[in-house]
């Protein structure tokens, strides 16, 4: 006997507060008790126990009836931004599974869930109570942050949608069965071959609980009196469908000419085996979400063609793709065909290594992919394990409904980003979308991406999957990657090459990485590089093509520290400048030792007529001046940008000033430097004059 862990003083909290506010009776104690087992306290912290037990009251009194076999189920608009999803029906299988699919395929947050499953009477009138026939429940309550009344109706209808597969998969489940017994039973009729036995024991698989049959359609090949095929519709009664597949509007191959299956590619695939494993174009809205999987069995005429078929759609369970390939009917056949035709020496590592790949090849692949396909697929893998690199590898499905693409990239470069630039690639080179994908990884130095390229057969581009390939292999490098190869491409001698990886390999931090290119990094370095040991600062003016002409940059670099802000935006202020944004990062050297790089995007309201190719120099030496205090940072700093002149100029400038201020005559020292910098054709004439009179160069009256 199974021993329960003890109840919590949380939930015998829950269940006395329930008791206090309903009627006592067997039901009532058991939902309860599965309730407060569902109930974790940190997944409601908004509500107490009391307020907890007032939710599940009212969702045990909305229970009291309920007429039919259909669901009850209802949407209450609760506090606290909660709201709640309360469903009552027949205990079945899936109905988790099914309505938390449809919720996740809505977007919508789940906050808890409660399923107790009590059984109850209920009276002709659908009351609750003592008389009538016992009868199993599920009562689900599903905590939801604020749905809105704008999504009330899609999710109520989506809930009642799915909940309604789910009862046509459960009530065929049996017939569904049977059919396949008989499938089977007919298919032991056929003439006996290798084939037909690996079939029969796929299916007989299939039988042994390794697929969920949600819904099963019985065709006819209709037939011309010379024994050809009918190019019309093959025939089925609306009632020979079973489970989703009851209403006739649901196609299974392709959705424009359901049930019109007898289409060039299949009319190739007649004289095929009897069993067919693909994708459905049904979305299973059962169990969990996605297409389902079909599996075709042909039926046999007495002429011994293919007469007509059947075709299942359900869902492999997880054991299905839990046991090894090697072990399964259909695909053991075929991983032992891929093993010899590799013709790798059996027990060598090649032999174990290409086993593991086919082992671990998707399972999806293996079931609806050809032979030949597989074996050049794997072989090409096999590759790559010693040389990783980014391939792509492409199996058109037969209907022409999807591309089946395998991207394996090198395991250190993939990440989620490099992931969805390699659905869009793929998405926009075949004109589809992306319909799934599914990341693999293992301790191989490849990871891998199954995507599912979903386009309209016949109305889909052709692309150059080699082009793709390129374009994801540029986006899978790194930026290491592009900074050694920038390095490498920068015609250095190799000695100095592999000097500067040796010392600036991993220097650059991942905020740097993000925001430059490696370029960019080349450019620092050249300044880093050249710092003497006992300089203070370096200043590196530029500008970025798409800068406006009022607009420039600079970088900073500072040794051993930051350089503070409130040190450097008064200088540019002073300048007529403003700071618009600053970043900095530390390039750290294999040695430890620490430049910081400071970059400042820089407002000049009054550079519209500047030249930055003349302004630039005069910048960076004037800039570098001030912080080193070789000169003063006032107004006068300006002229240097007005005029593209030396800091020295500036100087000799403010000097004049100063020496005129003292006849106390001249405005003061700031009403000088607005008119200087307003007016910078009379500085360059003061400048001129003086050189005139005082330059030993110049003999002039």
């Amino acid at each position: 006997m199974i021993s329960r862990p003890k109840p919590s003083k949380a939930a015998k909290d829950l269940i006395a507060a329930f008791g206090a506010l309903v009627p006592d009776s067997a039901a009532s104690h058991s939902f309860i008790d599965q309730a407060a087992a569902d109930a974790a306290p940190d997944e409601l912290p908004e509500l107490s126990a009391g307020d907890l037990a007032e939710v599940l009251a009212g969702f045990w009194a909305f229970g009291e009836t309920r007429r039919g076999a259909a669901p009850a189920i209802r949407l209450v608009h609760g506090q606290a931004g909660l709201d709640r999803l309360e469903i009552v029906q027949a205990d079945a299988p899936f109905l988790v599974d099914s309505i938390m699919g449809e919720l996740g395929e809505q977007g919508l947050s789940v906050r808890a869930m409660f399923h107790p499953i009590v059984t109850v009477n209920r009276d002709g009138k659908g009351l609750r109570g003592e008389a009538g026939k016992a009868r199993r429940e599920s009562m689900v309550l599903v905590v939801l942050e604020t749905v809105g009344r704008d999504r009330e109706a899609a999710l109520l209808a989506g809930v009642k949608a799915a909940l309604a597969d789910v009862r046509l998969a459960v009530d065929d489940f049996p017939a569904m069965l049977t059919l396949m017994g008989h499938a089977i039973t007919d298919l032991r009729a056929a003439p006996k071959s290798a084939v037909r036995d690996e079939d029969i024991a796929f299916l007989s698989w299939l039988h042994d609980e390794h697929f969920v049959y949600l819904g099963a359609r019985v065709y006819a090949y209709p037939r011309l009196k010379n024994g050809d095929y009918a190019p019309e519709q093959p025939l089925f009664q609306p009632q020979d469908g079973l489970g989703v597949l009851r209403d006739p509007e649901r196609t299974v191959l392709r959705r424009s000419s359901e049930p019109a299956v007898l289409t060039a590619q299949i009319r190739s695939r007649l004289a095929d085996p009897p069993v067919t494993v693909a994708k459905s174009n049904v979305r299973s809205r059962v169990h969990r979400r996605g297409y389902m999987d079909y599996v075709g069995i042909k039926r046999y005429g007495p002429d011994g063609k293919p007469s007509g078929e059947i075709r299942f759609v359900g869902l492999f369970t997880s054991e299905a793709y839990d046991e090894p390939a090697r072990e399964v009917p259909l695909l053991r056949t075929k991983v032992a065909n891929i093993l010899a035709r590799a013709g790798a020496l059996p027990g060598s590592h090649n032999e174990k290594r290409l086993r593991n790949i086919v082992e671990n090849h998707p399972r999806d692949e293996l079931f609806q992919a050809r032979e030949d396909e597989l074996l050049t697929t794997a072989l090409a893998v096999l590759h790559l394990h010693d040389r990783p690199r980014v391939r792509l590898f492409e199996r058109r499905d037969p209907y022409d409904r999807f591309a089946s693409i395998l991207l394996f990239v090198p395991r250190e470069r993939y990440n989620s980003d490099l992931r969805g630039q390699a659905g869009e690639l793929l998405a926009q080179a075949y004109g589809g979308r992306v319909s799934a994908y599914y990341p693999y990884f293992s301790d191989a130095p490849l990871a891998r991406v199954h995507f599912i390229i979903g386009f309209t057969p016949g109305d889909h581009l052709e692309p150059d999957l080699k082009a793709v390939e390129a374009q994801v292999a540029a986006a899978s490098r790194t930026w290491e990657d592009r900074f050694d190869a920038a390095i490498r491409e920068s015609g250095r001698p190799t000695q100095e090459v592999t000097d500067l990886l040796a010392r600036y390999a991993g220097a650059f931090p991942a905020g740097y990485r993000d925001k430059y290119p490696a370029a960019e990094a080349l450019a620092d370095l050249a300044v880093i590089d050249g710092l003497e040991p006992d300089e203070a600062v370096r200043v590196r003016a530029y500008r970025p093509q798409d800068d406006q002409k009022t607009q420039f940059r600079f970088k900073l670099y500072r040794p051993h520290a930051p350089a503070p802000l409130a040190d450097v935006l008064p200088i540019l202020e002073n300048m007529g400048l403003k700071a618009m944004v600053e970043t900095g990062f530390p390039v750290t050297a294999a040695s430890g030792e620490a430049v910081w790089v400071h970059d400042f995007e820089l407002e000049d309201a009054r550079g519209e007529h500047l030249i930055f190719s003349e302004v630039k120099l005069a910048f960076e030496y004037a800039f570098v001046a001030i912080w080193s205090g070789k000169t003063e940072s006032d107004g006068f700093n300006r002229l240097v940008l007005e005029l593209s002149i030396t800091w020295r100029d500036a100087a000799l400038i403010r000097a004049l000033a100063r020496y005129r201020q003292q006849s106390g005559l001249d405005p003061s020292q700031r009403v000088q430097e607005a008119a200087l910098s307003n007016h910078p054709g009379v500085a360059r004439l003061i400048l001129d004059l003086f050189r005139t009179k005082f330059h030993p160069a110049i003999n002039a009256d």
